[in-house]
């Protein structure tokens, strides 16, 4: 089983459903490493592909070339590494699959999200394929007792090949899947807990 740091900020019921969830998912996924990221807040959907922003040229007509900056978005083999701002990742866990075991990984030097933040081409570059192989990356949120809510996006490689979804949480009595982003609803509603009731 895996374990991760939990604060007063958590909600230890979301944790732990959050983390049957991500176990489910591995049972059918079987990928080696496992990157659990807590990030600081609420998150949504718009971060699922987002690659940061960009300077783009543009022919005014005239001798000059103008540049704007616009959002980025990357999708299939091309995804990077979410671009959250530094001061927001909390902390990661690295985890090995290996002999029908989830294991903690110790002395990591390899970080999804260094403290050194990379910036402009680096960051638009920044391939989540180039990282693992056989990888599962899930980021997901803090501050759960305060707001709520909760959410998580995640990104699988297997064979070359990147896949993505997203999901929020909300609680009202108890904790239920509210939005899902590429990704079957009810799929993540059985990994999450089962069976809901809507509102």
């Amino acid at each position: 089983m895996m374990k991760i740091n939990i604060t007063e900020k958590d909600d230890q019921k979301f944790i732990s459903q959050l983390l049957d969830l991500i176990e489910e998912y591995h049972r059918q996924a079987e990928s080696r490493d496992i990157f659990l990221i807590k990030v600081d807040n609420w998150f949504d959907h718009k971060g699922l592909g987002y690659a940061g922003k960009s300077k783009i040229g543009i022919n005014n007509g005239l001798e000059q070339i103008d540049s704007i900056i616009r959002p980025t978005w990357k999708f299939e083999n091309d995804v990077t590494i979410p671009s959250f701002n530094p001061n927001r990742i909390f902390e990661e866990h690295h985890f090995l699959y290996k002999n029908n075991k989830i294991l903690l990984k110790e002395n990591v030097s390899n970080f999804v999200h260094p403290k050194e933040h990379k910036k402009g081409l680096k960051v638009l570059n920044n391939k989540i394929i180039d990282f693992s192989s056989s990888g599962l990356f899930v980021w997901f949120s803090s501050n759960t007792i305060i707001n709520r809510k909760g959410s998580m996006m995640l990104y699988r490689i297997s064979d070359e090949k990147v896949t993505g979804w997203y999901a929020s949480f909300i609680f009202k009595e108890k904790w239920k899947v509210n939005k899902v982003k590429n990704m079957d609803r009810d799929t993540i509603i059985n990994l999450f807990g089962g069976k809901q009731t809507s509102d």
